[in-house]
């Protein structure tokens, strides 16, 4: 199952820029937020060690991770040893995958990923890559807590429902 590993654990290296990991069961991603949600980074790493690094302007680059240690608890970002060129093997690879077994469930950010690689392996010389901005919809993490914040509200009620319903019936019952 995808899992978003909790901010606490993850070091902050770029200020105006929230990082955010996603650990999945044959890929991890990672990948960089600035204020107003557009990705403007994003490391996918691959078991064992093979990276796709995308920014936006500056474009992919495939190439082997040494993933580093954290300090503390905090996870480090892997350090890349890139390849001179786009090592179509490792986008197939990763484009598989990714797609086959995704590391998060948001959607609009899976479709961005996606779509990057889709763009390296169409046309490895000169790939189109999408700017970043994620296409309008509500599955940031914000609005994923906003999302747990109304199911735990949903909860709440329900149980405060149950219990008046109980006392209710209790009450109906007693008084035969």
């Amino acid at each position: 199952m995808p899992d978003e590993i909790s901010q606490k654990h993850i070091r902050q290296d770029y200020p105006g820029l929230r990082k955010r990991w996603f650990q999945g069961d044959s890929c991890d991603l990672a990948l960089w937020q600035d204020g107003t949600g557009k990705v403007v980074r994003y490391q996918l790493l691959l078991d064992p060690d093979l990276v796709i690094d995308y920014e936006t302007g500056r474009g992919m680059l495939t190439g082997r991770a040494d993933r580093g240690r954290g300090v503390g608890h905090h996870l480090a970002s892997a350090l890349i040893q890139a390849e001179a060129s786009l090592n179509l093997s490792t986008l197939k690879l990763a484009f598989r995958e990714f797609c086959e077994h995704p590391p998060l469930a948001q959607k609009r950010v899976l479709k961005l990923v996606a779509e990057t690689l889709d763009a390296a392996l169409t046309n490895p010389e000169a790939p189109q890559y999408p700017d970043g901005t994620l296409p309008p919809g509500h599955d940031s993490a914000l609005m994923d807590v906003r999302k747990l914040q109304d199911s735990l509200q949903a909860l709440k009620e329900a149980k405060e429902r149950e219990g008046i319903i109980s006392r209710l019936l209790s009450r109906f019952m007693g008084g035969r």
